[in-house]
């Protein structure tokens, strides 16, 4: 994140600033740009910063984001590879939108709701959700959701079914269920619901598993028991940075994928993809067949493994990996 400018030849000559709070409200201001951030980052951006030029202990620190809490910062730590992260969830200051610009919004998230923009309908609702007050986010969601695009496509039952999980994206509750495996087992479990997606004639949840802190895709019809818990969603997925090399005919007509840089050139491509959905890469990479091969993490390679012994046995059916 690019540090804010700051232009310390305004300030007005004698203004006395309390330095805590000019430290507290910066620390706010660099958590509401990034959204996410480590203490090493934070703390750099404050050494460089021509108000503060120092560093904070970890007991400092901790107290500044002590306060921003009790002002009523919803911010919680998540583990991102290894180091504690900061994450602002929720801010404590709302703006009320006007009504005919709320229109206009529900206009724009209407048209991105149509696949393949589902994904940017609803990161940008994650993004204005931050900043806007709840009730007002519930109507976008359930005015769209009026517009869904299902109902040519879809039996009566079936559309019921994508509306009441709609519903459940709106709440943002956890949700616990029992989901039917491939092979025909029954497992628990845990889901903060982001979305519901149709592709392919296929109704699928997309949501975060808060035990692994990962993004998952489950096929609705294959929920049971579902239930709503209480407390509502506050996890976020953590992007796993995958590496992969690339060779053959492949290698020389590859274009990157949005998140993906090419490290390294020539008769074979090293590629680096940073991605909350580490299943769906390895299920695209999966069509390349023997011209891909995943370097790490050593997870990705052992799921990759995983996944082809699947398929090789007829668990996996091959239309999972064709229809991505």
């Amino acid at each position: 994140m690019e540090l804010p400018v700051f232009d310390v030849t305004q300030l007005e000559e004698g203004l006395r600033i309390n330095v805590s709070a000019y430290r507290l409200l910066f620390i706010y201001l660099l958590l509401c740009q990034a959204q996410t951030l480590s203490p090493s980052d934070l703390n750099t951006h404050l050494l460089n910063h021509p108000m503060v030029q120092r560093t904070l202990t970890v007991e400092t620190l901790n107290n500044y984001i002590h306060t921003l809490q009790v002002f009523g910062c919803d911010i919680h730590n998540t583990d991102g590879h290894g180091q504690i992260m900061l994450h602002l969830k929720e801010h404590p200051l709302k703006y009320p939108i006007p009504k005919d610009h709320l229109n206009i919004i529900q206009l724009i998230c209407a048209q991105f709701f149509q696949h393949p923009l589902a994904s940017t309908y609803h990161h940008f609702l994650m993004l204005i959700r931050r900043i806007i007050p709840f009730n007002q986010i519930q109507e976008i969601y359930q005015n769209v959701s009026n517009k869904i695009p299902f109902e040519h496509q879809l039996s009566t039952a079936d559309i019921q079914l994508a509306e009441r999980f709609q519903r459940y994206c709106i709440d943002g509750q956890v949700l616990v269920f029992d989901y039917e495996m491939p092979d025909g087992k029954s497992i628990s479990k845990m889901v903060e619901p982001l979305e519901i997606t149709y592709h392919r004639k296929r109704l699928t949840l997309v949501g975060n598993d808060p035990k692994t802190n990962k993004k998952v895709r489950l096929d609705v019809e294959r929920i049971h028991h579902c239930r709503q818990l209480p407390n509502r969603s506050r996890s976020q997925a953590v992007k796993t940075m995958v590496t992969f090399k690339l060779m053959g005919r492949i290698a020389s007509n590859y274009r990157p994928y949005p998140g993906e840089t090419v490290v390294q050139k020539g008769d074979s491509l090293l590629v680096k993809h940073k991605t909350d959905e580490v299943d769906q890469l390895l299920k695209r990479l999966l069509r390349y067949g023997a011209t891909c091969q995943v370097l790490s993490p050593n997870s990705a390679r052992k799921e990759m493994l995983y996944m082809i012994d699947r398929m090789l046995n007829g668990l996996l059916p091959h239309n999972s990996i064709e229809s991505l």
